[in-house]
């Protein structure tokens, strides 16, 4: 928005139930910090990349679920003004009259040409079988105006084999898309088979056709959109390579293909070789330069977490690929949402669990990555808890070139340093520096150490450590 970046209920502050939202400039500076009380001891769950839409006028529209002391897990939309206070809201508590072991959620919500605004999401788990044996698992769809008034909303039993071949207990909803005539494309997957699917309604909500798809041998997940043209849109998705146990893709590799909602049919799939454990895609968004650019998470083995972008043209054919590691020492890293910057980059919103000396167990740290056009970092930071627990560690960014290194790399930083450590995949040191005067900046020859993963630590003096990760290679 603007010269400006958001970041919107991330996370809660559980001591005083609230959420807090972020204002960041584009080199990370935290500009500004707007919390709202959450009544009833509430609780707003974080949602996938396009649960929140910015408008042309300014506001904020936002789909979550949430649960406080008086209801279990409800949708709920929120509609927020440019000075971030509430301009309406909407709940759905019907369902609390059923049996459910899992309450409603809304996973999106879009912006409609007429200026209504459509959210989706699946209705729980139901815990009455149905005469087929199976556990239920419905629909939801709800049509609001520009003020929020109700236009209608759906309640749809997908549950009961009518749409597809196998009855399951869970979907997901990750977006919505709108066609010229108003029917609406739900894009989401079909939980049993980890499904991608595609279900085609009218503007009234009504059910038209289905299409799902997957590999055949293992299991795939959400498939999310671009529009190319009216009837065509390019989407990126997880391609399931291997599983090593029963309880789903293990190995998966990113994917796009192409989609034709005349025949709702998939026209072509493109899978790309980088293959990880735990890896899926979490969004996928459009340059202007025609240029597309999905980002994902995965892990080298299985301790070591990163976030990566990669981009395509319209034809499938790779533009360029990169790795994210956060900043600080972590267990592990995800991203939850990927969008365009207003200065044409990209920027990307996502969270690992710190790790470090003086805790307990795991802080989950919201984190921010900023790069350009190219996928080039401009900064990489976190930009609220961190602030919040330890703010002097935000003017402490470390600047590691190039990387990934063969001989040597430069290591810089705004703030002095008294040393620098670099660690193993396994955390073993394997090089150690004292900086005697101080300095801002040094030069390390990495040109006899191994190919592979280190990480690089900066000691600013009392205790305080950035750390980034380094790629060595041949």
């Amino acid at each position: 928005s603007g010269s400006h970046l958001y970041t919107l209920g991330l996370y809660n502050d559980f001591n005083n139930f609230q959420q807090t939202n972020y204002q960041l400039s584009m080199q990370g500076n935290l500009l500004g910090q707007y919390d709202f009380d959450l009544p009833n001891l509430g609780f707003c769950y974080q949602q996938l990349s396009d649960a929140s839409r910015m408008l042309p006028n300014g506001k904020i529209i936002s789909a979550a679920a949430y649960e406080d002391l008086e209801y279990p897990l409800f949708p709920k939309v929120t509609c927020y003004n440019e000075d971030w206070t509430e301009d309406w809201s909407f709940e759905w508590h019907e369902y609390d009259t059923l049996e459910f072991s899992v309450g409603a959620e809304y996973h999106t919500v879009i912006r409609c040409n007429n200026d209504e605004f459509v959210a989706a999401g699946p209705l729980g788990m139901d815990t009455i079988p149905n005469e087929t044996g199976d556990t239920n698992c419905d629909f939801i769809m709800t049509r609001f105006t520009e003020e929020g008034n109700v236009l209608w909303h759906k309640r749809i039993p997908f549950h009961l084999g009518t749409y597809f071949d196998d009855p399951s207990n869970f979907l997901r909803v990750n977006d919505i898309t709108e066609l010229s005539n108003g029917d609406l494309l739900v894009w989401g997957a079909w939980y049993a088979d980890w499904d991608p699917m595609v279900v085609r309604f009218d503007s009234q909500g009504n059910f038209i056709s289905e299409h799902h798809w997957g590999s055949t041998q293992y299991d795939d997940w959400l498939p999310w959109p671009v529009q190319l043209s009216d009837s065509t849109f390019l989407f990126a998705s997880s391609f399931g390579t291997g599983v090593t146990s029963e309880f789903g893709p293990i190995y998966t590799k990113p994917s796009v293909g192409r989609f034709n909602s005349n025949t709702m049919t998939v026209e072509w799939v493109e899978v790309f070789e980088y293959e990880y454990y735990g890896s899926y895609i979490a969004d996928f968004e459009k340059l202007d330069d025609d240029t597309y650019v999905l980002a994902g998470y995965g892990y080298d083995g299985i301790t070591m977490g990163f976030v990566y972008m990669m981009a395509v043209d319209a034809q499938g054919n790779e533009l360029w690929f990169h790795k994210y590691y956060p900043p600080l020492e972590y267990y592990t890293a995800e991203v939850s949402d990927l969008e365009i910057a207003p200065d044409g980059g990209l920027a990307f919103a996502g969270n690992f669990f710190e790790q470090n000396e003086q805790q307990t167990g795991q802080a989950s740290v919201t984190w921010i990555v900023k790069t350009d056009a190219c996928g080039e970092e401009v900064f990489n930071g976190c930009t609220t808890t961190v602030v919040q627990s330890h703010p002097e560690l935000v003017s402490r960014s470390l600047h590691i070139a190039p990387n990934p290194a063969s001989s040597s790399v430069r290591i810089s930083s705004e703030q002095e340093i008294e040393s620098i450590t670099i660690r193993d995949i396994t955390g073993k040191i394997v090089f150690q520096q004292q900086m005697r005067n101080h300095e801002l900046q040094t030069q390390i020859d990495v040109s006899r150490l191994a190919t592979g993963l280190y990480l690089i630590e900066a000691n600013f003096g009392n205790n305080k450590v950035v750390a980034q990760r380094l790629v060595k290679q041949e």
